[in-house]
């Protein structure tokens, strides 16, 4: 199943998206519109009944379009073209190393971190094993929020500062159509992650 995430059809490339995209982790929102398709792919559940994790392969265009393939449980099975290639678990890993690498944190304002992937999705970052642990060490703080405006950006500050305001104004008011996952604010602390808002 290929979708493209862009407002532009991408006729010409979408079978290079399958050949030559890059295994990544993919978000799903439950409250996602497309949510029922979610039952045709390997998935684990990273917030139970909010938010859930898939594998794709994601591929860019020249002009910086982002074409997406899903991986399905047929493409998963024995006789799928990933069958040979390794368990939903062995490609999960895989795909967290695959994101890991070109990951890139900046200051947005004062207080407030982005973290985007040229070209590529970022907001999936939210599911890696060291995430908790890498970004409570950038904003100083164990627990902070994290908005997921879209699949392509994370803004991240620390839930005790007054930028956590910041976040889930930008994510409230954010112009970025659902899709996989809705625009929403995550709180992660050492327990793991809670949805504290969806923009539905």
């Amino acid at each position: 199943m290929v979708v493209v995430v862009d407002t532009h059809y991408w006729p010409d490339r979408l079978a290079d998206v399958e050949r030559n995209g890059e295994l990544l982790p993919m978000l799903w929102s439950e409250s996602s519109p497309q949510a029922d398709l979610l039952a045709m792919m390997p998935h684990y559940t990273l917030v139970p009944d909010g938010l859930h994790v898939s594998l794709a392969t994601v591929a860019t265009s020249p002009d910086g379009r982002i074409g997406i393939s899903h991986l399905t449980h047929h493409q998963l099975g024995p006789d799928g073209a990933w069958g040979e290639v390794g368990s939903f678990e062995e490609l999960y890993e895989t795909a967290c190393l695959n994101l890991k690498s070109g990951l890139r944190i900046e200051e947005y304002d004062n207080g407030v971190l982005t973290m985007h992937r040229d070209g590529s999705l970022a907001a999936p970052a939210v599911c890696l094993p060291d995430f908790h642990s890498y970004i409570s060490g950038i904003v100083g703080d164990e627990r902070f929020v994290v908005g997921v405006p879209c699949a392509q950006h994370l803004v991240i500050a620390a839930e005790s500062s007054p930028h956590a305001r910041t976040v889930r104004s930008m994510i409230m008011e954010s112009d970025h159509p659902a899709s996989e996952s809705l625009p929403c604010v995550l709180r992660v602390d050492r327990r793991g992650i809670t949805i504290l808002a969806e923009r539905r």
